[in-house]
């Protein structure tokens, strides 16, 4: 059974920085060291638009980020990164490191980082988010409706 203290809610403020050129990953924004500089800031979950106004019909990548610190007590316990969706097309670093990628917006996914967390550590999770149309993408390059970007929720 899962109980309250056995989940920690990333929701809340992070790091945003859109990423109308798609040159994040040349600039290693998924790093673990870097300027906090060139960063705003957005609650998640949330829409590009909530962070940023000029963003309104932006379709492109927006990087998300912020520190996370295992809590006291959970050491030899399994621990996963949940995403309860990511719209559109999602990669998540950890501490610089690719953890995987998600291409359902719809859908919950999740990483177990049991192995690539210290406890009393601070760790860098870094999401870049692609709302674009992609070739062989659900829902296709053309839909009848307006498609936020962002809008994710994380535990």
């Amino acid at each position: 059974m899962i109980t309250r203290s056995d989940t920690v809610s990333l929701d809340g403020e992070w790091q945003f920085m859109p990423d109308p050129y798609g040159t994040g990953s040349e600039r290693r924004l998924f790093g673990k060291d870097g300027s906090d500089a060139e960063w705003g800031t957005a609650s998640v979950p949330g829409c590009y638009e909530a962070a940023c106004e000029t963003l309104e019909f932006y379709k492109g990548i927006c990087w998300y980020r912020r520190n996370l610190t295992v809590p006291d007590g959970w050491a030899g316990k399994r621990i996963v990164l949940r995403f309860e969706g990511v719209n559109d097309h999602a990669r998540v670093w950890l501490d610089g490191e690719l953890l995987g990628e998600n291409h359902d917006p719809f859908l919950p996914f999740e990483f177990d980082i049991t192995e690539k967390v210290e406890q009393d550590a601070e760790h860098v999770l870094t999401v870049e988010v692609d709302n674009s149309h992609h070739e062989g993408a659900l829902p296709g390059m053309h839909t009848g409706w307006r498609r936020f970007g962002g809008g994710f929720c994380a535990r």
